[in-house]
């Protein structure tokens, strides 16, 4: 039951996928894996404390990395970082190599302002990972955050020589390029009519541009 449940809500069809969840807990409330299923269906579902719950109850039964990944990002989205951290170690402890949790540890200690660390947990992401421009963005603002600017701007711009079209490296490397001196006139454009919009205000601000 549990596994069909997996098999509907990859195919996006939530409705039959919570049959087979519901079904799958209530024939075998010790089915850690069925628990997951049902947590990671609230989540895609928007129904987070329900979510939380679900994922409680695998972690109680069997503490798998998946849930316990899952559970971190709920902390993180929530601002609880400490608490996310602690479950991306668990899964670092099973997966040394897993990109994504290296990613999270990252944002998470961002959040608690350790910039310098998550520099080193975005490296180790960018090593084992599969070139996700979003860890070499990440590492370029926590650059930004110790001030260093060129850092920042070598990392932005290696994800715009990949993609021309990610208006989020345009713009963080504009906004890095205003902090070294440089002029950001041309990527915060570059950014704006990508539809990055926060690049509008920063347009205004350092561009008297609209």
């Amino acid at each position: 039951q549990s596994s069909l449940g997996g098999v509907y809500m990859k195919e996006g069809d939530y409705i039959t996928a919570e049959q087979y969840t519901d079904k799958a807990v209530v024939l075998d409330a010790n089915n850690y894996k069925a628990w997951y299923n049902k947590g990671v269906l609230h989540l895609r579902k928007g129904e987070l404390s329900q979510a939380a719950q679900a994922l409680d109850k695998c972690i109680a039964l069997k503490e798998y990395p998946k849930a316990l990944f899952s559970r971190a990002l709920l902390h993180q989205q929530a601002g609880h970082p400490l608490q996310a951290m602690q479950d991306v170690e668990k899964v670092l402890a099973e997966e040394p190599h897993n990109a994504r949790a290296h990613f999270i540890m990252g944002n998470c200690l961002e959040q608690n302002g350790n910039f310098e660390t998550a520099i080193a947990s975005y490296n180790k992401a960018i090593e084992y990972g599969d070139g996700d421009p979003l860890f070499y963005i990440r590492r370029g603002v926590a650059h930004m955050n110790m001030h260093d600017n060129q850092a920042a701007i070598h990392d932005f711009s290696l994800v715009i020589e990949k993609n021309a079209n990610n208006g989020e490296a345009w713009y963080w490397r504009g906004m890095a390029k205003q902090l070294a001196g440089q002029m950001p006139c041309h990527d915060l454009n570059k950014a704006r009519n990508l539809g990055y919009k926060e690049a509008e205000q920063a347009l205004v601000k350092f561009c008297n541009s609209y």
